[in-house]
């Protein structure tokens, strides 16, 4: 079985029964897709204030919280920025995961 979709620059793919992207012109020539997301990262300046609506309101709970307390070259590495210092709690509701970011350094970008 094949279902055909158009990417967000205009071409066409099909996708298989194994749920990899094959080209329609070409069904030899297959790419892997995504077979599911584990969490996403939801950054904020109120880290307990979040906490307290996706555990109250949402029905979220709370696996862990952690600080990072001393910038590192890995966690700036991964965040592509420098001098990362945060807060961070990871909820989860069945098999869905939110990871949440409070950044103390570097400053945010005042608003306005």
């Amino acid at each position: 079985m094949r279902f055909r979709y158009a990417n967000p620059a205009g071409l066409t793919r099909c996708c298989n029964a194994t749920k990899r992207a094959v080209s329609c012109r070409n069904p030899q020539e297959s790419i892997p897709m995504i077979g599911g997301v584990h969490h996403t990262g939801i950054s904020t300046p109120d880290i307990q204030r979040l906490i307290a609506f996706y555990r109250d309101v949402m029905g979220f709970e709370l696996c862990f919280e952690m600080a990072i307390d001393t910038p590192t070259e890995q966690v700036d590495a991964m965040l592509e920025m420098e001098g990362v210092t945060a807060k961070m709690a990871m909820m989860r509701t069945g098999t869905s995961f939110i990871e949440l970011l409070q950044f103390d350094t570097p400053a945010g970008a005042p608003r306005g």
